[in-house]
């Protein structure tokens, strides 16, 4: 439902933007993610869900 789609999400290295984050990896969505602290949270998120190319840090 959500593979064509692109999907910016801002905060999404904590809390809930990184709860979104997860949920829309599973939905195979392009995903453009923007932080601004602790790149290390989101490299953790994406590595415990592949990244599929399908995703930018900002």
């Amino acid at each position: 439902m959500l593979e064509n789609s692109t999907v910016l999400i801002t905060g999404a290295n904590r809390g809930i933007g990184s709860k979104i984050v997860q949920d829309f990896m599973k939905c195979n969505a392009k995903l453009i993610l923007i932080f601004n602290k602790q790149r290390n949270n989101i490299d953790e998120i994406i590595s415990r869900f592949g990244n599929n190319n399908n995703i930018k840090v900002i």
